[in-house]
This record gives C-alpha cells, structure tokens and sequence, in this order.
C-alpha cells in the first residue's frame, strides 16, 4: 500500500503522483491522507480510480499524522511506501518492497542536532521522544536523517511502532516540525537496527551531486517537486 499526505494547492501534481505509482504498481492500493486542504475538489480527479482511496477530515498533524491515521485504518497491509503528493515513482519499487529488510528510506542525508539543548527544535524532538523507547542524543551529535521522510516501511515494524505508542506520539503542526519528523525517524530506525545508510534507495541526497540530480530530475527511481508549501 502507498500512503500519502496531500496539502493540495492548485499546482500540486497529486494526479501526476498517483498516476506515476500505477504505472509502476498497477494493482497498488493508494491512501491519500488530507492535511487539512483548503480545497478538496482534488478528490475528483480520482472518481474513477478503482485502488485510490482520499481521507478527509481525519488528520491534524500533517505528515507523520498521515502515516499514523492511514496504518491504523489499515493495519494489515505487508508494507506501507509513504510519499507526498509532490512525487513520481519513476521506477518499479518490487526490489526493495519484497527484500526481507524492515525499513528502506528513499534517501538520506546526514545532519547535526541542534548546537543547544534550550533549541526549540531540540526540545520539540525531545518531547516527542520522551512518550517512547527511542532516546535523542546530545545536542551537537551528528545523525542520518530520512529524506522527505519519503520510505518503505514493512509491517512488522509498522505494528511495532504502532504498538509501543510512537506512531501516535509523533505530531507536527507546522513545516519545521515536518523536518524534525524527517531527524526523529531517522534516530528511530536507527535503533532498531536500519541506519539509512545502510537501507536506502538513492544514497546520500545532500552530497556527491545528488541534490544537484534531483532538483533536475536525474535521480533514477523518483522525482520530488518543492511546491514552496508551509
């Protein structure tokens, strides 16, 4: 199953994203979980769409707030690839969704936590980690950090995460909160064993070329457009 978060704006190429998936993945079921749009007549484009499914009203805290609500409604599904409306699968996904690893991110980079821990961005991430068995290191420490978060994600460690409460605890409300989600997964399946670097599609996106790649399109399994959304 894809699962994505949509906060639908008029250039939004959701229909460009859910048509990339099925082009790959024809048979795939799509959950496309509302962030509170401010339009939904986007539903439309999807009335004849047999596997894609749209949510509303059922998520207040953006990205991780859709993975969590679309996993509990569906909660039996053998993996679950969370994107966002704003990619295009360019290339079947069957290597990594059918390996035997419990989580693959789409890409990673590597990242410094906040210099100072009375940082807001340090204290939201140790709030929210603070309800888990996932600990945050010091400030200063280095980390790898899941892109987007775009990734694959089985169900075993799905359930896992769903049943120690983490899922739930994750909560963003505004774009920065979005990118300390994309830092306090990464320190998540860290300690569960699948450092993003080792368990990754596309490598490092910050370095050797690549965000150069991707911001023209030359990345091999996936194009991310930045929509300059909050």
């Amino acid at each position: 199953m894809f699962i994505m978060s949509c906060k639908y704006v008029s250039h939004s190429p959701v229909k460009k994203s859910v048509d990339s998936i099925l082009k790959h993945h024809p048979n795939e079921k799509i959950v496309i979980v509302d962030s509170q749009s401010d339009n939904h007549d986007y539903h439309k484009f999807f009335s004849n769409y047999d596997t894609v499914e749209v949510l509303y009203d059922i998520n207040k805290y953006r990205t991780p707030g859709a993975f969590y609500e679309a996993c509990k409604r569906y909660p039996d599904e053998p993996y679950y690839v969370n994107i966002q409306d704003s990619v295009m699968i360019k290339k079947p996904l069957h290597e990594f969704i059918n390996n035997d690893d419990e989580f693959t991110a789409f890409g990673y980079f590597h990242d410094t936590l906040a210099h100072v821990e009375t940082k807001y961005e340090y204290q939201y991430m140790k709030k929210i980690l603070s309800n888990t068995k996932y600990f945050l290191p010091k400030p200063s420490s280095s980390q790898r950090t899941v892109f987007g978060p775009l990734y694959i994600m089985k169900n075993f460690m799905m359930k896992k995460l769903m049943n120690n409460g983490t899922l739930e605890s994750i909560k963003s409300t505004s774009r920065t909160e979005d990118q300390m989600y994309e830092r306090i997964l990464g320190l998540i399946v860290e300690q569960e064993g699948y450092d993003p670097v080792n368990h990754n599609i596309e490598g490092d996106l910050m370095s050797n070329g690549k965000w150069d790649s991707m911001l023209s399109d030359n990345l091999e399994y996936f194009t991310k457009k930045f929509l300059g959304r909050e």
